[in-house]
């Protein structure tokens, strides 16, 4: 599900050149309006009959300084990853996971408020409240035998949220932001200084590790977890306290 369908079409083509068993069915919809979401859900369930796992990845990011953030960029950003996140979620339990007493729903989130990464005020905000609703939705839908768990990626090289984030010349400009995703011609995040950032594992984050953590979260062997917030990061949570400082250029520029 994305807004655009003309991306979906691409997307959905490519998983089932890669699928043994499944098809994959592409519908437009937008995670900020219920009745968009629900309407997906229908659709998905007319198809399918139900749905067993839910995962809400829908996000916006960019780097922007408080004092230059508009009320409307925080806003989207809330709208898309915490509003996006409750509506796909309500629209799945009450269409399907709710009457079959069972399901699992995976909302992937980041570590950006955990130490008030620099830059961050929406994106850490809007996934504060999506690490929230996974804690409150695991205990309100518990008794239905429907798991909710959430994943905390760290950097994950290769993907658009790389791009948007890793070129610090980008900050406060949402049109060179949105070129630099779409063309993924910024400099990366490893150029810039984050691939020599104490991480315990040494390398950054490849999508199979985001890949690998959704389907143990989905599959049997976590039957009996609800309400976690996995962090797949390398460790890097532990060691790296604020993303941002680790960009001599962002330190002598904030100075």
């Amino acid at each position: 599900m994305s807004r655009k369908a003309e991306k979906l079409i691409a997307v959905a083509a490519e998983l089932d050149a890669v699928s043994q068993t499944g098809t994959c069915l592409a519908i437009p919809g937008d995670v900020r309006d219920f009745d968009s979401c629900a309407n997906v859900v229908r659709q998905v369930i007319e198809r399918f009959g139900k749905v067993d796992i839910l995962v809400n990845g829908a996000a916006g990011n960019f780097l922007a300084s408080a004092e230059k953030l508009s009320t409307n960029g925080f806003r989207t950003v809330m709208e898309i990853d915490t509003l996006g996140t409750f509506n796909m979620s309500k629209a799945v339990f009450i269409h399907s996971m709710k009457a079959k007493r069972s399901g699992c729903i995976i909302n992937i989130s980041a570590e950006l408020h955990w130490n008030g990464s620099a830059l961050q005020a929406h994106s850490s905000a809007a996934k504060a409240g999506v690490d929230a609703l996974t804690k409150v939705l695991a205990v309100e839908w518990g008794p239905y035998n429907i798991r909710v768990n959430g994943i905390v990626p760290g950097a994950i090289k290769g993907t658009e949220g790389f791009e948007r984030l890793g070129n610090l010349s980008l900050m406060n400009n949402k049109e060179a932001t949105n070129q630099a995703a779409a063309s993924k011609s910024s400099s990366s995040i490893a150029s810039n200084g984050l691939a020599a950032m104490p991480i315990p594992m040494q390398r950054l984050g490849e999508v199979q590790d985001i890949g690998n953590a959704a389907l143990y979260l989905a599959g049997p062997a976590a039957d009996y977890v609800t309400g976690w917030n996995m962090v797949v990061d390398g460790g890097s949570w532990l060691t790296v306290p604020n993303m941002m400082f680790a960009y001599p250029n962002f330190t002598e520029m904030w100075a």
